[in-house]
């Protein structure tokens, strides 16, 4: 049971780590409608993304009981998180400085303000919101823990959920979503930590989830605002949770009546392990490809992207164990 849990969760990981370089690439070749589509279709597996997470930590329910305990959980989750983006953006914005023809496809800027902002993930580099987000939930699980533990877990998700229902009424401000957007988020994070494992009660969640989307759908529609997934994303609304997790448990379903061939099977693992690494690494590739004739095939792209993503990490892995450095 426990290693059938670990191969559903690598598969779904993986995949979703495959539909965000399909997101990012179609991002670039958006005058095609079809293109367009699945860039907005796709949205659904950042959610799955972060559930993935979530599912994971369940199992530290019942761990965290001291203080002590939830502080060497917040050193460790921060060091997990943080020190990858930082080496990411550092390369990245390295590259930019001395390349700015070639590495300049991220909206990237010359200034100490931005460089600042992106290092402490408040502003700046758009990638610095996936640690962000992670650091957040993080930081709250312990409390969701607690709460649950007494009964009062409740009362959080009455006030998240008005928060939320709110964001969809509201334009809210794109340069302060960062501060906020764990709330919505943390739905998503219970989904995961509480995915239930019989499937009548996946099935009442997938009902639930299409309802919300239904009637987010209508409210939106009537209000005149953006049906489009991605402007329901900073920061999430109901709109935008409902779709995702609906699709997440149709993923989920799916995968656990795929087998696959033991070499695809080891890749797809692989991709799961290396699943943040992986989303950083692809952002240097991408940007460099946009600046060469190889950025007018975006299929061809996509997989240029996804397979250089995963050779370039396996040659730091190879260094980093030749120069034996633990980092």
């Amino acid at each position: 049971m426990k290693e059938n849990r670990i191969v559903f969760i690598d598969n779904l990981r993986a995949f979703s780590l495959l539909g965000v370089i399909v997101i990012h690439t179609l991002s670039f070749h958006l005058s095609n409608p079809i293109n367009a589509f699945f860039w907005n279709f796709l949205e659904f597996v950042v959610v799955t993304f972060i559930f993935c997470s979530g599912f994971v930590n369940a199992h530290y329910e019942g761990k965290l009981k001291s203080l002590s305990d939830i502080f060497l959980w917040y050193k460790k989750r921060f060091f997990r998180l943080y020190f990858p983006f930082f080496l990411y953006f550092l390369i990245h914005f390295i590259l930019f400085f001395f390349f700015p023809n070639i590495f300049n496809h991220f909206a990237m800027q010359k200034n100490i303000y931005f460089f600042i902002g992106s290092f402490f993930l408040f502003w700046g580099s758009n990638s610095n919101w996936l640690p962000l987000i992670f650091l957040q939930l993080s930081f709250i699980t312990p409390l969701i823990f607690f709460l649950r533990k007494k009964g009062l877990i409740w009362i959080y998700l009455l006030l998240a959920g008005v928060i939320t229902a709110w964001f969809g009424l509201v334009q809210f401000p794109y340069s302060y979503y960062r501060i906020v957007m764990w709330i919505p988020w943390s739905f998503v994070l219970f989904f995961g930590l509480y995915f239930p494992k019989k499937f009548i009660k996946q099935l009442y969640l997938l009902m639930g989830s299409l309802l919300i989307y239904i009637v987010s759908y209508f409210i939106l529609l009537n209000s005149h605002k953006s049906l489009n997934f991605y402007d329901n994303k900073y920061p999430p609304t109901f709109f935008y949770i409902s779709f995702g997790i609906f699709l997440t448990i149709i993923s989920t379903w799916i995968l656990s009546f795929v087998n696959f061939p033991t070499k695809i099977q080891k890749s797809l693992f692989y991709i799961s392990k290396n699943s943040y690494a992986l989303f950083f690494i692809h952002y240097i590739i991408l940007d460099f490809l946009e600046s060469t004739a190889l950025s007018k095939n975006y299929l061809l792209e996509m997989v240029i992207v996804a397979i250089s993503s995963i050779l370039f990490l396996l040659i730091i892995q190879k260094v980093k164990l030749k120069l034996n450095l633990n980092i």
